[in-house]
């Protein structure tokens, strides 16, 4: 029987207070120092360095705090009627050479503190610094990325009142790919109110098939 994608009642936003730079640092330069000796020589490219001599010169960006999308399944085949987004308590840093961002780190937190747990994709961490000189996002601008598990993407998001629904997204290449609808929103922010409902049906459309799938 062919099932019918269901659209969210409910977007709940749940969010913990995102450190202040200052916050995250103290023992995160030293780590990276560590980290950053650890790529093998004749790889620094693969990690977004012209050569050793860089390490020096790199600094750390701004904190932008990683959530998650949950879902509330309703009885039928688990299709979703509400969506939460949600701190993961993971944090992506980006390690700058002067005003380039070059790689990102992968802070977590852990008992004692926090700790980089990993370092590379060069080209996530091009593609925020676009995204922030394209919509004018400077330094005093707290981003927050969205990762989309079950539909393998990421969006980034800002907003004064994260509590709230005011809040602006900002597609990155891997949602455009997984949500082709997303296309026509390019060159803007996208509302909360015209984003969520297209992740929403992208996301029962993936279950969907999951289930024929499952029937067949």
């Amino acid at each position: 029987m062919k099932k019918h994608a269901m659209f969210p009642l409910l977007l709940i936003l749940v969010f913990i207070g995102k450190p202040q730079a200052q916050e995250l640092m103290p023992g995160i330069h030293e780590q990276l120092t560590v980290w950053l000796e650890k790529i093998p020589a004749g790889s620094e490219a693969d990690f977004g360095f012209a050569d050793r001599n860089e390490f020096k010169y790199a600094v750390l960006g701004n904190p932008i705090a990683v959530h998650h999308l949950t879902t509330k399944n309703t009885a039928e085949k688990g299709l979703a009627d509400s969506c939460t987004i949600v701190p993961t308590g993971e944090w992506r840093i980006p390690v700058m050479v002067g005003e380039e961002s070059r790689a990102l780190i992968t802070v977590v937190q852990v008992d004692k503190g926090r700790k980089i747990v990993d370092i590379g994709a060069r080209n996530l961490a091009r593609e925020i610094a676009l995204v922030r000189k394209q919509f004018d996002l400077n330094d005093t601008v707290d981003l927050h990325l969205l990762r989309i598990h079950s539909l393998t993407c990421d969006l980034l998001f800002t907003g004064e009142d994260p509590g709230s629904a005011n809040l602006d997204f900002y597609p990155l290449e891997s949602a455009r790919i997984s949500m082709p609808e997303l296309t026509v929103l390019q060159g803007k922010p996208s509302a909360y109110s015209k984003l969520m409902p297209i992740v929403i049906q992208n996301q029962s459309h993936r279950i969907n098939q999951l289930n024929e799938d499952e029937n067949y």
